[in-house]
């Protein structure tokens, strides 16, 4: 390992931001190799096209640092501060992340294969989809592993390309403008120019590419068509199921109820008559007679019209609850019939889509909670907020459908 002083460090930094400014015309470029920079302090600082293979920059600050195309294979960066550098095509291979803060960081084009990013801080990172990484690593960046994105990554790589390509194209007429050595000069050129060819080749992928894509994508929604629909399907089959189910139990809460009134009234006016026919019909003499086994037929009348409507009432609390469940594979069957369409809009992440996004978060949301407060039995308050909150949610979300 190479030891650099501060004072050489800030040296070699003036002579790179000159490289820099001049493209290459003056000053040099950062030669930072296999060089000890254990705990530097390096924020914010301009790095663009460093050579940085292997140096040691265990515990670093380097947030907010440019860091564009710096080469930093091999490179020990266990517990840096990273967070929003620009690490766009930077070289990452086989480095070491453990630990390491990259909140924020943009990973536009960066290679990752091979880096070890056990325990690294990854939220919030930016177009981490756009990387070069192993299979193994897609899972710590959250990204699906299917054919579209990886054909989106490739289009986007050959787009940055097109760019990379005039830009080189851009510094070879410079140097082929300027008057620095002629040799050092003819160097330069030819490196641009072997570097001009690769991004040419890979260029010229992006209408391949494209074609490609319009493929999958066409299979891709064709296969989510055929899920969502089925999806769609076995909600309805339930949903007709709940309302049969439904039917059957208002029509019998409804016998119970009249058989239960008609019960309990035909006992009021037995036990009336009885007990009118002995007041008026019978000798006042006879009234030891008078007996309470006269009103049994009462009694069992009133007894049996009362279990009826508690019955009925039991039925009328199973009527709710499929009524409430019903309303859930209603507004399951609309947002899944939503996602038809939802499905084909790429860049789902993008700001303006967002609302999009965090409405469909909402709903699912409320519908979970709807759900434990059914099960829980919850505070009633804070069901009926969560239900305006879901009711909110959807009218949201209906409009801005409309509107896409």
């Amino acid at each position: 390992m190479r030891e650099i002083s501060p004072t050489q460090l800030e040296e070699i930094l003036s002579e790179h931001k000159l490289w820099l400014d001049s493209h290459g015309g003056k000053g040099k470029r950062a030669d930072l190799r296999e060089a000890s920079l254990v705990w530097v302090d390096l924020e914010g600082a301009d790095l663009q096209g460093a050579d940085l293979r292997g140096v040691n920059l265990l515990g670093a600050h380097l947030e907010g640092a440019d860091l564009r195309e710096a080469n930093l294979r091999g490179a020990d960066l266990r517990e840096a501060d990273l967070r929003v550098a620009n690490l766009k095509r930077a070289n990452l291979k086989k480095t070491e992340l453990m630990w390491t803060i990259l909140e924020g960081a943009d990973l536009q084009g960066a290679d990752l294969r091979g880096a070890n990013l056990e325990s690294a801080h990854l939220k919030g990172v930016i177009n981490a989809e756009y990387a070069l990484i192993d299979q193994t690593q897609r899972s710590l960046f959250g990204l699906a592993d299917n054919k579209v994105t990886k054909l989106q990554q490739k289009i986007k790589q050959a787009e940055q390309a097109i760019q990379e390509k005039k830009e080189l194209k851009r510094k070879i007429q410079q140097l082929e403008d300027n008057s620095q050595n002629q040799k050092d000069k003819q160097t330069e050129i030819d490196k641009l120019r072997e570097k001009l060819k690769e991004k040419t080749t890979e260029a010229e992928q992006v209408a391949p590419l494209k074609i490609e894509l319009k493929e999958a994508k066409t299979q891709r929604d064709k296969s989510q068509d055929k899920e969502l629909e089925d999806a769609i399907e076995k909600i309805s089959n339930s949903n007709k199921d709940g309302f049969d189910t439904l039917k059957t139990y208002k029509k019998n809460s409804r016998f119970l109820m009249w058989a239960g009134i008609i019960l309990f009234g035909l006992a009021l006016v037995i036990a009336g008559c009885i007990y009118y026919s002995k007041i008026y019909l019978t000798d006042i003499s006879n009234l030891s007679s008078f007996h309470l086994v006269l009103f049994s037929p009462s009694f069992v009348l009133a007894f049996a019209g009362t279990a009826l409507l508690r019955h009925d009432w039991k039925i009328r609390q199973l009527t709710q609850q499929l009524i409430t469940q019903n309303n859930h594979i209603d507004i399951a069957t609309g947002i899944l019939t939503a996602s038809l369409n939802l499905t084909r809009i790429d860049n789902i992440e993008k700001e303006e889509l967002s609302l999009l996004r965090d409405s469909f978060t909402s709903v699912r949301q409320a519908l979970l909670f709807k759900e434990n407060t059914s099960s829980n039995n919850t505070n009633n308050q804070e069901s009926l907020g969560k239900e305006g909150e879901l009711s909110a949610s959807i009218k949201t979300l209906s409009r801005y459908i409309k509107n896409i």
